[in-house]
């Protein structure tokens, strides 16, 4: 089983996934069985990439398509703007 599997069997169990530090955050938890509970502390690490990979993609695609629909910029320049955008937010979570 890879982490990915874990992540689909998590959400079509009806849980959310949220990363806060290093941890993972899986809700209602009283939906959690013994089994995903297992699966979810042994693929932990992987489970925080992909949730943190996956807000960073939907963060990105919102910042452009705003900047591209609201602001008037073009695609590419909506996109490059967004990097910038989340980059930007990186260095400053690090920092934090």
């Amino acid at each position: 089983m890879k982490a990915a599997d874990v992540l689909l069997a998590l959400r079509r169990a009806g849980l959310a996934l949220d990363v806060s530090g290093s941890a993972l955050l899986v809700t209602p938890a009283g939906k959690l069985t013994d089994e995903l509970r297992s699966l979810t502390r042994t693929f932990k690490d992987q489970l925080v990439d992909l949730v943190l990979h996956e807000s960073t993609v939907e963060a990105f695609e919102e910042r452009a398509a705003i900047m591209e629909f609201d602001g008037g910029m073009t695609r590419p320049e909506a996109e490059a703007a967004a990097r910038i955008v989340i980059a930007n937010a990186r260095r400053k979570h690090a920092h934090d």
